[in-house]
């Protein structure tokens, strides 16, 4: 056989005498083909080095074996569990995961998500920037020919496939917590105002303060994109006019933008504020004093996403309602 050229079906075909059709069925493990031609021709294949023609196989399949992921930034731990889990799921099943980054610009996201559509990617796994109207209406007009599941940031909609965290749980459970600590005045900083993260860990940290007997002060509420600017000017509002005795913080930056801030306090209040933020960064616990942090499950939140997306792509669930999963949150470094 000329060894200049890709081995093709044909050829493996022409010198094993089967047809090939049943050389595409064994190689593919097909159950309607024997074990012991399963064998011959899977160890044929790989002595002459035979690799499947990708583009071909995507054309009879109507696929392109490859689905997107679209998130704010890989920098951040919690987004990079999450990527690792879809990888996992996806290359176990033969699709190739493509990563972009939004920097929560939703100018860049939807560009993005308009050519994710054009390159006819099987699936799109998306965790939306800020302005999550303007996103999820190019998705509406993008429709069912891009299947897609969100995810940690969501729509409000239920016409749509969503893995989350419990972020009003974890939010009153953690504040909660500062409260058992003796702490009355605590700080909210929150994310940008009108993304689901957001709303929900709010109602959380108002619910807990309410079931304590305190009332919600709004101006102990700010919410801050993450920008190190806007966070840093109302913690420093915060500090000058309030003095908080506790900062509940509502992502990874501005759980760190918290523990910067109270560490440059004189003592002894910079050892009296507690802070307690949402972060999946695995060197919380080394920090001195520790990070109270609430530590999502990022990967597992991943794999669920692939797998939901997955089943979506293959028609599996087609006469299922859309799914809906929330994963708990755990509070660590509390001791």
């Amino acid at each position: 056989m000329d060894q200049e050229r890709p081995v093709k079906l044909s050829d493996i075909s022409k010198a094993l005498n089967l047809s090939v059709s049943t050389v595409s069925r064994a190689l593919n493990d097909s159950h309607e083909i024997g074990e012991e031609t399963k064998r011959i021709v899977q160890s044929y294949a790989a002595r002459v080095n035979y690799r499947p023609n990708l583009i071909a196989q995507s054309l009879k399949e109507m696929n392109t074996r490859y689905i997107a992921i679209i998130v704010p930034e890989i920098s951040n731990s919690f987004f990079a569990e999450i990527v690792n889990g879809v990888e996992f799921v996806a290359n176990n099943q033969g699709y190739h995961v493509v990563i972009y980054q939004t920097h929560d610009s939703t100018e860049r996201e939807i560009n993005i998500i308009r050519d994710v559509a054009r390159r006819k990617a099987d699936g799109l796994l998306l965790s939306p920037s800020t302005n999550q109207t303007e996103v999820n209406e190019v998705m509406k007009s993008i429709g069912a020919k891009l299947p897609v599941v969100y995810f940690d940031r969501v729509p409000s909609d239920n016409y749509c496939h969503k893995v989350v965290c419990d972020n009003y749980q974890a939010a009153f459970d953690a504040t909660t917590w500062l409260i058992k600590q003796g702490k009355r005045r605590i700080a909210h900083m929150a994310g940008p105002s009108g993304i689901s993260i957001s709303i929900e860990r709010l109602a959380g940290y108002s619910a807990a303060l309410l079931n304590a007997g305190i009332s919600v002060d709004p101006n102990l509420i700010r919410y801050s994109n993450f920008l190190a600017r806007e966070a840093w000017d109302n913690l420093r509002d915060l500090e000058e006019k309030y003095q908080p005795d506790a900062y509940f913080a509502s992502s990874d930056r501005l759980s760190f933008y918290c523990y910067e801030a109270v560490q440059k306090l004189p003592e002894p209040r910079a050892s009296e504020v507690k802070i307690v933020g949402f972060t999946n960064a695995p060197f919380a616990h080394l920090l001195r004093p520790k990070l109270s942090a609430i530590v999502q499950p990022a990967f597992d939140m991943g794999k669920i996403a692939a797998e939901m997306l997955l089943n979506t792509i293959t028609k599996k669930n087609k006469d299922i309602e859309y799914g809906f999963i929330k994963l708990p949150a755990v509070l660590k470094n509390t001791e």
